[in-house]
C-alpha cells in the first residue's frame, strides 16, 4: 500500500489516536483535551463503537442511495424511532449533517411564512437556511426578543436561532420568541446542536429547559456532539415530518447516513436517557466554572459545559496561549469563529469523562 504523505495546513492539530480524554498528535505528543464537544463522551465508548462495527458488518459502508429508492436501511429506521422517542415527540428524521437539518425544516416550513427572523450572530448554518427559504430576509440583535418582536411587525415570521451561544454558553430567550411565533402565526426553529443531550432535565435540550415548547417551536440538532455520531436530526409531529419528507430536497436527493454512522448514534442516544453522564457533565462544568471565576474569567452562572476565555485579546496573544497551554500538557483550542472578534478565544471544553484532577490540574496551569 502506498502511504501518502499527510500535509495539514500551517498551524493546525493533527490528532491520531484517542484515548480517554487524552489524545496522541501527529508529532507524538500526548495530551489531555479539552476541546471538542462529545460532552458525555459516548464517541468514545465500547458499547457505540461494537454498534457501529455491527451496523458496517450487516449493511455495509454506505446505504448507496437515496431515502426514496432503495437507501432506508434498517439502522436508518431505529435511529429515528429512538430520536422520537428520546425527545418525547411523534415522529423524527435524519439527515446527513447537523449543518443540514435546520435548511431542511426552513424549507419545509417556508411557504407557511411571510419572511425570515434571523438572530444575526446565527450559526452559519442557520444563515445558509434563511437563504434557502427564498423569502426575505430580517435580523435581529442577537438574543434580543424585544428587538426580535419590533422587527417581526405583524408578519408570519421564521424565527431562526441557536439555542446556546456556541462561544459563550448563554441560552436563548426561547419563551419569549415562542410567544412571538404564536401570536403572528409564524414558526420557531431552534437548533440545537450544543444543548441537546446536555441541557434539561431529560437532556432534550434548551426547549424543554427553558419551557417554551408549543406547536410553533420546532427542534432541529446534531448527532456530533453529545451523542458521540454523526448526521442532524429534526423531531416533531407526525405532520411535520411528512412535510420535511415531502418539501427538503435533501431527503429525496442525498445518501443518508452510512448505517454504521446511523446505528452507532442509535446506541449512543439510548445510552443518553441515563441521566449519570450528565450528572457528571454538570459537575464537571461547575468545577471548572469555579476555577475560572476564582480566576477572574468572566462565565454564566450554569448551563453549558463549554467556556471562553480570553474573548477580545490579540490573536496572537491567545495562539501563544493555547501553545503554551500544549506544552503544559493540555488541548485548548484557539477559535477564531464567525461573528465573534477576530482575536476569537480558548474553548474550554469539559465532558463526563474528565477526573477531577484534570480538571484542577488545567486551572492550576491557567493559573500560572
Amino acid at each position: 500500500m502506498v502511504r501518502v504523505k499527510r500535509t495539514p495546513r500551517a498551524g493546525a492539530v493533527v490528532i491520531e489516536h484517542v484515548q480517554g480524554t487524552d489524545v496522541i498528535l501527529a508529532n507524538g505528543h500526548r495530551l489531555t483535551s479539552f476541546g471538542g464537544c462529545d460532552y458525555l463522551g459516548l464517541a468514545k465508548d465500547d458499547e457505540v463503537h461494537a454498534a457501529a462495527h455491527a451496523g458496517l458488518d450487516f449493511l455495509g459502508a454506505s446505504a448507496s442511495a437515496s431515502r426514496t429508492t432503495t437507501g432506508t436501511m434498517d439502522a436508518h429506521v431505529a435511529l429515528e424511532a429512538t430520536l422520537a422517542e428520546y425527545f418525547g415527540t411523534e415522529s423524527a428524521i435524519h439527515v446527513p449533517s447537523g449543518w443540514l437539518a435546520g435548511q431542511a425544516l426552513a424549507r419545509a416550513l417556508a411557504p407557511e411564512c411571510d419572511a425570515v427572523l434571523i438572530d444575526d450572530l446565527a450559526h452559519p448554518a442557520l444563515a445558509d437556511a434563511a437563504v434557502l427559504t427564498g423569502l426575505p430576509i430580517l435580523r435581529y440583535e442577537h438574543f434580543d426578543a424585544a428587538a426580535a418582536r419590533r422587527i417581526a411587525a405583524n408578519n408570519r415570521v421564521l424565527v431562526l436561532t441557536d439555542g446556546v451561544d456556541v462561544a459563550l454558553g448563554t441560552t436563548a430567550p426561547l419563551r419569549r420568541l415562542a410567544a412571538l411565533v404564536e401570536k403572528n402565526r409564524g414558526h420557531l426553529i431552534v437548533d440545537d446542536a450544543h444543548a441537546a443531550g446536555v441541557l434539561g432535565k431529560l437532556g432534550r435540550g434548551t426547549i424543554e429547559a427553558t419551557r417554551a415548547a408549543g406547536p410553533r417551536v420546532h427542534l432541529v440538532g446534531s448527532l456530533s456532539k453529545a451523542f458521540g455520531g454523526q448526521g442532524g436530526f429534526i423531531v416533531g409531529t407526525a405532520e411535520l415530518i411528512v412535510l420535511v419528507r415531502e418539501r427538503a430536497t435533501v431527503i429525496a436527493g442525498a445518501t443518508p447516513l452510512t448505517p454504521s454512522a446511523a446505528a452507532a448514534a442509535e446506541c449512543a442516544l439510548r445510552m443518553a436517557a441515563d441521566d449519570l453522564p450528565r450528572q457528571l457533565l454538570r459537575a464537571n462544568a461547575a468545577r471548572m466554572r469555579a476555577h475560572l471565576v476564582r480566576l477572574g474569567v468572566a462565565v454564566p452562572q450554569r448551563g453549558a459545559p463549554w467556556f471562553a476565555v480570553g474573548a477580545g485579546r490579540p490573536a496572537r496573544d491567545l495562539a501563544a496561549a493555547a501553545k503554551l497551554l500544549q506544552r503544559r500538557g493540555f488541548l485548548v483550542p484557539h477559535i477564531r469563529y464567525f461573528g465573534f472578534p477576530a482575536g476569537g478565544y480558548l474553548k474550554i471544553a469539559v465532558t463526563a469523562l474528565h477526573a477531577a484532577a484534570q480538571i484542577d490540574a488545567l486551572a492550576a496551569a491557567l493559573d500560572g
